[in-house]
């Protein structure tokens, strides 16, 4: 998003990301330029407010539907109720695992992470990221 779309002449484009990155299209006939105008200048549009979407912090119940959405991350498990609106995890706690070096005792959650615990573990996080999706 960002940055602009130059006409050069001779059926060259020019392309200025805005980040010190510029590139140039040379396009065989005058259909395709035309095509390259029209889609980079679509990317290079700044649609930003189109692209987030803004959560209210507390949902509001859903009339009809009672959901629980659930999400388990390789870092982080959150939750939350399907609400009217995006809203955010109304439950976060981090998904890993402190194990004590030399008793072997385990630490959850939160409680993994504090310094005193983190000195004498090691830290496992027992959820793996996978790019399979399985119904």
């Amino acid at each position: 998003m960002g940055g602009t779309v130059d006409e050069i002449g001779g059926k060259v484009l020019g392309i200025d990301d805005g980040r010190g990155h510029y590139l140039m299209v040379r396009c065989p006939t005058d259909r395709e330029y035309n095509d390259w105008k029209v889609a980079l200048e679509s990317q290079t549009a700044d649609h930003s407010e189109a692209t987030y979407v803004r959560p209210v912090l507390k949902p509001t119940a859903h009339k009809t539907r009672k959901v629980i959405v659930l999400d388990l991350g390789s870092c982080s498990v959150r939750a939350g109720l399907l609400g009217k609106e995006p809203s955010l995890p109304q439950v976060f706690f981090p998904c890993v695992v402190a194990v004590n070096k030399t008793t072997g005792q385990k630490f959850y959650g939160f409680d993994a992470y504090k310094p005193d615990v983190r000195d004498r573990s090691t830290l496992v996080h027992p959820i793996k990221p996978s790019i399979k999706v399985d119904k």
